[in-house]
């Protein structure tokens, strides 16, 4: 059975902890369905966490701030740390642990985390986008923006206003997604023949690998279609012999 099928038990059923441990097993996020002093049970929730990460929200504050099952939930799920206490959101090794499994927790850290460097950039190497969470002290570090440029031009857009006039930066990220040198570049910087020569390049290189992507497509499906002639007509031989 489901383990959201606790949520119709009685209380008395929501307090057993046997049953509760076999429905938070099946599916974590039953746990928000288990009596208070379950959802305070330190088995109990790890065992949930194993299930689904995310689970935590259901947990008491006081397992919300244990580290060890904060560390769990956010391996599974690195949203999780939405839910871990204000001091664990702080730590180190948990946030850069969350941000292993999904970059985007980036913004649930503390805001002296998402100030440090070391951390947006684990946070961009897992999803350059996570980026925009960044503190405006790391929007404005040039190693922490070449290196989300270097990975997604796109991410220029979140840029301090003095590194979207930097060359080497937008360089860098034209290179890599032609469109940001008109959306998000310094106007000065717009017509500079440089990089209006980098962003003819690569606009022609992803034309390139779109043209590709739909010519192996096209060739894919006529090999689908072939087989499937092929396959009709082996069986309308094999009938014919038959009869």
């Amino acid at each position: 059975q489901s383990g959201f099928a606790l949520q119709f038990a009685s209380p008395s059923l929501r307090s057993d902890r046997e049953l509760v441990m076999a429905a938070v097993s099946q599916n974590g996020y039953a746990l928000e369905h288990a009596s208070e002093a379950l959802r305070a049970d330190r088995e109990v929730v790890k065992r949930a966490l194993a299930q689904s990460g995310f689970a935590l929200q259901f947990a008491s504050p006081s397992l919300r701030s244990d580290r060890e099952l904060v560390m769990a939930a956010v391996s599974q799920n690195g949203y999780a740390l939405e839910h871990a206490s204000e001091a664990l959101r702080a730590d180190r090794e948990v946030v850069k642990r969350a941000l292993a499994q999904s970059g985007f927790a980036l913004q649930f850290a503390s805001r002296d985390l998402r100030s440090d460097p070391a951390v947006v950039k684990a946070a961009v190497a897992n999803a350059p986008h996570a980026l925009q969470f960044a503190s405006e002290d790391a929007l404005a570090n040039r190693e922490v923006v070449l290196d989300a440029v270097s990975r997604s031009g796109g991410t220029l857009q979140y840029a301090s206003e003095k590194l979207r006039a930097d060359r080497d930066v937008v360089k860098r990220a034209v290179a890599d997604y032609w469109c940001v040198l008109e959306r998000y570049a310094a106007p000065e910087l717009r017509s500079d023949p440089q990089l209006r020569r980098i962003e003819s390049r690569s606009r022609r290189r992803l034309e390139f690998r779109w043209a590709s992507l739909i010519r192996v497509g096209n060739l894919l499906l006529r090999v689908k279609r072939a087989v499937a002639w092929a396959t009709s007509w082996r069986r309308g031989r094999s009938d014919a012999s038959a009869s």
